[in-house]
């Protein structure tokens, strides 16, 4: 493999029409928002995933500890890969643009109760969220360390998978349709998450898909060629490669330490089929992913360092990265910007308690966006000999 540094090429600067969101990138044309609803209204973006009871417990003096509790502060709060990301938009978006259609389910039970009242509270159309009865809502609670990192956490998210099913998904599929983008998680069974992709990229919409898990990353494999963007990890990216290379009988990638413009791009020759890929890289930035050329001989790697940040807590920040790419895609930024939107969204999280940073706008993300694309370094991956 061969790596050289270069200039992008001029085409992926490129806008179409202003405040239709056409972007052209290494020669393709993609159309990002918004869509057009008869009535010459703008289309909403559509978020499906779980609504989930975050309980989140964080030493106040003593780090945790096997075997032993420590002094510390536990709180409820809401939740959830898609909700956060619902959230996210719903502050992001001006108010010129319709608000995000969210598709979840909660229980009816006291948690239920509590999360469907902090949703109405926000800009969002919560008619596609299912109360469903007899259920028991979602919840995960994470102990974190004194560094805000997850130091263990268990998840109990079956209510999405038993309740959001193919047939109760189907009476959202004309919002699907019509929406400026759909952005799934991989929470969803894999019957249900392969449902809504293909009924999205059936009507031509752009999906982005958060892949949440190492786990759960390999959900994302039967439905990649629907995909226009996806969001892993270093770690749920080399998941998803190895379970490529060992169903296509080839060797696993070697792992190395860290990364610096190395071995991680070479899953995406197999990833082929993709738009693009935002590697999110934690203390190493981000990364913006893309084959100019279509018979995968190349991988362009556009890498953004990360921002400084006084971290309070990492549990929202790949949510809040994908909520504020969303954003500035449908905003009409270019897909490399986005994602620099994307980091500051994510450095705005850490910082806080909350899994959504309150008072976010794209205004207010503007100097840190800007910050994070001035290091922007491009790579270019020979996949030959």
């Amino acid at each position: 493999m061969r790596l050289r540094a270069a200039c992008p090429p001029p085409d992926f600067w490129q806008f179409g029409t202003k405040g239709l969101g056409l972007a052209h990138v290494n020669g393709r044309l993609l159309v990002l928002a918004p869509q057009l609803l008869s009535g010459h209204q703008p289309s909403q973006a559509v978020v499906v995933g779980g609504t989930v009871l975050d309980i989140q417990a964080a030493p106040s003096k003593e780090d945790v500890q096997s075997g032993t509790t420590v002094p510390g502060h536990v709180r409820q709060i809401p939740g959830g890969v898609a909700r956060n990301i619902a959230e996210g938009l719903s502050r992001l978006l001006p108010n010129t643009q319709p608000p995000p259609f969210f598709i979840s389910c909660v229980g009816d039970d006291a948690a239920g109760t509590l999360l469907m009242s902090e949703l109405r509270k926000l800009r969002l159309e919560t008619e596609g969220v299912v109360v469903a009865e007899g259920a028991t809502t979602a919840c995960v609670a994470v102990v974190l360390d004194r560094a805000g990192e997850v130091a263990a956490a268990v998840a109990d998210v079956a209510c999405v998978e038993e309740v959001l099913t193919p047939s109760c998904l189907q009476q959202f599929s004309a919002r699907i349709q019509s929406a400026a983008v759909l952005v799934a998680e991989t929470n969803l069974h894999p019957d249900a998450l392969a449902s809504v992709c293909t009924c999205a990229s059936g009507a031509g919409v752009p999906i982005f898909l958060e892949p949440v898990s190492v786990v759960k990353a390999l959900r994302c494999l039967p439905v990649l060629h629907h995909l226009t963007f996806i969001k892993p990890n270093t770690a749920e990216l080399t998941a998803m490669a190895d379970a490529i290379c060992t169903k296509l009988g080839r060797p696993v990638l070697p792992r190395p330490t860290s990364w610096t413009g190395g071995s991680p791009a070479a899953p995406l020759e197999d990833l082929a089929k993709l738009s693009f890929m935002l590697l999110k890289q934690g203390s190493h930035g981000a990364a913006l992913m893309t084959l100019p050329d279509p018979q995968g001989s190349a991988v362009q790697v556009l890498h953004m360092k990360a921002l400084p940040a006084n971290v309070v807590s990492l549990t929202g920040a790949g949510d809040s990265l994908v909520s504020g790419s969303v954003a500035a895609l449908l905003n009409g930024q270019p897909p490399i910007k986005a994602l620099a939107y994307g980091m500051a969204a994510a450095r705005h999280a850490v910082q806080c308690s909350q899994n959504v940073p309150l008072g976010l706008s794209l205004g207010l993300l503007d100097k840190d966006a800007t910050q994070a694309h001035s290091s922007l370094t491009n790579y270019t991956f020979n996949m030959g000999p």
